[in-house]
């Protein structure tokens, strides 16, 4: 399915938002909320799980109705979740939703329903998009409504989004590993934003692949890379990653 043009450009707004980020949060409340206004839906929920654990990593949404009893149905009967029974034997994190895999009828007789996803989202109403994680664990993003399912345009509008999500929290994870560098560095010496793009850097990544991770122009790389080389006294790439890789010993 074509999205339309106001569909492409609210998209494109909702990532710049994502993209002007600069917590630990990868999806905070405020963003989840203009997901749900773009998608048109009632709730929005990101969460990471260490399933062999039982654990909940990280947990956003815009609405605060799981409880404990809930979590414990939820781990009781996740046998019987269709959209976690499809993704472990296709591998597919395309989204999808609970009516593709079932009808109506047949999800209100498991016990998945009956202990879980009655008390959440008796309607069944969610369509869900993953991102890549390591073994063992998920990256999922929900969304639901009450009063109609899902159809094609929310399913291909969170498919286009869905590489863009997972460039989301790596940013996250690439800004929190260059405060962790930035304690090993002597004060005032590179900014965080220059560690974080030195990092890139160390990881073998080229001016245009971190400006995509970053969400700034190849040109702003550029420059943040000739003020790393003045304030290191260096004059290449390598150069400079040694210099890091130095302090980062000497902590």
């Amino acid at each position: 399915m074509r999205l339309s043009r106001s569909d492409l450009e609210r998209a494109l707004g909702f990532l710049a938002e994502g993209g002007n980020l600069d917590g630990a949060d990868p999806f905070p409340t405020e963003l989840l909320v203009s997901l749900a206004e773009l998608v048109d839906c009632q709730c929005v929920t990101y969460s990471e799980i260490d399933r062999p654990r039982r654990k909940v990593v990280f947990f956003s949404s815009t609405s605060n109705d799981q409880t404990e009893e809930l979590e414990r149905g939820y781990w009781a009967t996740i046998h019987e979740h269709p959209i976690r029974r499809y993704r472990t034997v296709s591998g597919d994190l395309a989204a999808v939703k609970f009516y593709d895999f079932i009808t109506p009828k047949q999800l209100r007789r498991t016990q998945f329903y009956a202990d879980y996803l009655r008390h959440v989202l008796p309607s069944g109403y969610l369509m869900s998009v993953s991102l890549p994680a390591a073994h063992g664990y998920s990256r999922t993003l929900l969304v639901e409504r009450q009063s109609r399912d899902f159809g094609e345009r929310e399913r291909t509008l969170l498919n286009l989004l869905q590489p863009h999500l997972l460039q989301l929290r790596f940013a996250v994870e690439s800004r929190l590993h260059a405060q962790a560098a930035l304690q090993t560095m002597p004060n005032g010496v590179l900014s965080e934003r220059e560690i974080e793009i030195l990092l890139h850097v160390a990881e073998g990544m080229r001016n245009r692949e971190i400006a995509q991770a970053l969400w700034i122009a190849p040109g702003t790389v550029h420059k943040h890379l000739d003020n790393i080389y003045t304030k290191l006294g260096v004059h290449n790439r390598t150069a400079a990653t040694a210099h890091l890789h130095r302090d980062q010993r000497a902590l």
